[in-house]
């Protein structure tokens, strides 16, 4: 047995870098799963371009265009869904291709036919303290919640148990633990009845696949802009070919199965969507309120006060926008929602953590 294969030594000795030439490839059936479901997703692109602007169904002027030019991914060409990963940063601000956070790096125009002579430089760094302590945690909570994601679709960063850890798990961790310490995590494990979970604005499905794995009971339903269900949609459908999936868009006849996994959904069927889930259980945003427009944030603060019972919760991490043009979430949800975070919460470094309990009637 070489010092690798030794399951005592420690993380930082053993752990290897994966490159993209290390990805597992998309099956037919997985890139079958992902081109139909973008197939749907495209009938949204087009419902939106024709809707009359109302403040709701606008996009927001912080995100308008951002996502145009990941156009062949939405088209569901097979080079593109095999990189998704490296098109998804403008989900979390971390570039998977340059490692970073950096705008002066991310921004302008990327090549991403051979990412692998860009992330060489990363391996030859070697782990950093951040990257070590992630996949340490990510090998402690293997069994329980295992924050990583699969070898495909252009996941690249340290192999740790069941999965790749990159920034964007340390980014999960960070989350999912913070969700863990507000309660919010038990509250969805609770063996009663199945729950549901509704996550607005998705990204590429990340939270949505580490929760799920870890609860395979969950109803997850992901309301988003069309131009980024196609991420989430597409991910999951291929990273979850065992998952049930379904699209609601309030329009066509044909409804959701009731025994679905994932539901997605375009954020112009919001007010359908209210009328067609019983209820919800757990609400989810993270860095995407402070980016939206004040109707929207008052839209699906209202209708998650409305989905939610009186036990039901709202996470939230933002950023206080104003800066840029955006928004303090909390002036808004505080409209329908009572603060009841923990006092303390610790440094935290993606946006402020928040817990929110619909107000009594």
């Amino acid at each position: 047995m070489t010092p690798s294969d030794d399951p005592t030594t420690p993380t930082a000795d053993r752990a290897r870098f994966c490159y993209f030439r290390d990805q597992i490839p998309l099956s037919d059936r997985q890139l079958a799963r992902a081109q139909g479901a973008l197939e749907i997703v495209r009938t949204f692109v087009e419902t939106q371009k024709v809707l009359d602007g109302d403040g709701f169904t606008e996009t927001s002027p912080l995100w308008t265009g951002v996502t145009d030019y990941a156009a062949d991914l939405v088209a569901g060409d097979r080079a593109a869904l095999e990189r998704l990963r490296f098109l998804s940063w403008p989900f979390s601000g971390i570039s998977l291709l340059h490692m970073s956070t950096r705008p002066e790096e991310i921004g302008g125009k990327n090549d991403y036919s051979d990412p692998d002579a860009a992330l060489a430089k990363f391996e030859a760094r070697g782990l950093d303290l951040e990257m070590t302590h992630a996949l340490d945690a990510a090998e402690q909570f293997s069994t329980l919640l295992p924050i990583t994601l699969p070898q495909q679709m252009g996941e690249v960063g340290w192999l740790g148990p069941h999965g790749v850890v990159n920034l964007d798990t340390i980014a999960f961790s960070e989350r999912i633990a913070m969700m863990a310490n507000f309660g919010a995590i038990q509250h969805i494990m609770e063996p009663a009845r199945r729950h549901v979970v509704v996550e607005i604005g998705g990204g590429f499905g990340g939270i949505a696949y580490i929760l799920k794995r870890a609860l395979p009971d969950l109803h997850y339903v992901i309301v988003d802009l069309p131009s980024s269900l196609a991420f989430s949609a597409a991910y999951l459908s291929a990273t979850r070919p065992d998952a049930r999936i379904s699209f609601f868009d309030g329009r066509s006849e044909t409804q959701p199965d009731k025994d679905y996994d994932f539901l997605f959904v375009p954020h112009y069927a919001w007010a359908d969507l209210i009328d067609l889930l019983p209820r919800a259980d757990l609400g989810l945003n993270t860095l995407s309120f402070a980016e939206m427009t004040e109707a929207q944030v008052d839209g699906y603060g209202q209708g998650l006060a409305k989905l939610l019972p009186p036990d039901g919760l709202l996470f939230e991490q933002n950023f206080d926008d104003r800066r840029r043009g955006g928004l303090n979430v909390p002036d808004i949800l505080s409209r329908y929602f009572d603060d009841v975070s923990p006092s303390d919460t610790g440094p935290i470094l993606r946006g402020v953590p928040k817990l929110w309990a619909p107000k009594a009637a």
